[in-house]
């Protein structure tokens, strides 16, 4: 259970973190343009 519950957490914080570059590459690229 306990192992699970790190699992997910583990993978909803690198779904944030593929949020978070995904954004910055998005202002980056429309800052460049």
């Amino acid at each position: 259970m306990v192992g699970a519950l790190t699992k997910t957490s583990v993978l909803l914080e690198t779904l944030q973190m593929c949020t978070c570059g995904i954004m910055f590459s998005i202002f980056v690229k429309s800052r460049i343009t």
